[in-house]
């Protein structure tokens, strides 16, 4: 019984001892939970405003120098209209305009901006122009166009091997004409327009309605490069137009049939405001050259720094232009080829 006694009490000893090591394991993992709870709250703190660093979208950055930002895109200065001041009154004519187009076109900020620009700030002629530019798009089907174009141009960035616009052989009779033949160095378009190789001839041959319609899809698909690289570098894209004139002659420019039918060729143009930002005549003659200088004096400063006049290439177009298509525009001019590639955003020059 003695024996019995012993060992039921030492198995007592044991478990009493089993809880007091327990109950200090357990007490001592509250003590550690307590110590990590303000460095897991911290950490947690910490992960929050690391998030919070990606969710916040930076600012934009200045613009550079000779630019402004307008309607949140970056302008050159000299785009903007003779005594223009200050930028901030121009975001609010931006919402004017579209608010009064919202019945009839769907103008956003950037299409917007350039209505402006194109019609010196004046919000009823951007209006009167919207009006005219939105009948034209819809008698013309303009929307289905520019489907279609961009479906092309889908098909290129998937590894078609050129960009298709319409009408383009049958115009060539006419003039051979490069639509976006070359890319400038800040991604802009540069189209080609040899117009001394325009065929009196052809004239009669090639019909009106042939040349309208090439009209409305290169300057469409024109449009849809400037749209989307706009869009992308919140910068205003424009287009670089250069005027080869090598070849021209008196018995051409005095031609009416052949005059009334290159204006066609360009006849949409109009519809796309603050679109061109520069335009080249190359290889000029000394006549031309001394008709320039008595026109650009009737030409507001601002329409006129858009035109620049050389006998030959000028170095600004060549320092303008990417490093390959510099050395492709001496090819182009000097051997005018009707089917040159026609390029689009991104492509390599």
């Amino acid at each position: 019984k003695r024996q019995e006694a012993e060992e039921a009490e030492k198995k007592s000893m044991e478990q009493e001892t089993r809880q007091q090591e327990e109950a200090a394991e357990k007490e001592r993992k509250e003590e550690e939970k307590v110590e990590k709870q303000p460095l897991e709250e911290e950490k947690l703190q910490q992960d929050v405003l690391e998030q919070k660093s990606i969710d916040v979208v930076a600012p934009q950055a200045s613009p550079p120098k000779g630019y402004v930002l307008v309607g949140g895109y970056q302008i050159r200065e000299e785009q903007l209209p003779t005594g223009c001041k200050g930028t901030t009154d121009i975001d609010s004519l931006i919402t004017q305009v579209q608010a009064r187009c919202s019945g009839f076109l769907d103008i956003g900020t950037q299409n917007a901006l350039r209505f402006l620009l194109g019609c010196n700030l004046d919000v009823d002629e951007c209006v009167r122009r919207a009006e005219g530019v939105a009948k034209w798009r819809k008698e013309q089907s303009m929307d289905e166009l520019r489907a279609q174009l961009k479906a092309g141009l889908s098909a290129c960035r998937s590894g078609a091997p050129s960009m298709s616009l319409p009408h383009q052989a049958e115009v060539s009779k006419l003039a051979i004409l490069n639509p976006c033949a070359l890319i400038a160095a800040n991604g802009y378009p540069v189209s080609i327009w040899h117009v001394g190789s325009a065929n009196s001839s052809a004239a009669s041959s090639v019909k009106d309605d042939v040349l309208r319609a090439w009209s409305r899809g290169t300057f469409e698909y024109v449009d849809i490069w400037l749209s989307e690289q706009s869009e992308l570098e919140g910068r205003l894209a424009g287009h670089i137009q250069v005027f080869n004139l090598s070849g021209i002659s008196f018995w051409q420019i005095s031609n009416s049939a052949l005059i009334e039918k290159l204006k066609l060729v360009f006849s949409a143009g109009e519809h796309y405001l603050e679109a061109v930002t520069h335009i080249y005549v190359i290889n000029s003659s000394s006549l031309f050259t001394v008709a320039w200088k008595l026109v650009k004096g009737f030409l507001s400063p601002r329409t006129a720094g858009k035109i620049h006049v050389d006998s030959g290439i000028s170095k600004n177009l060549l320092a303008a232009l990417d490093p390959a298509s510099a050395k492709q525009l001496h090819s182009l001019v000097e051997h005018p080829r009707q089917h040159a590639p026609v390029l689009w955003p991104g492509a390599a020059g």
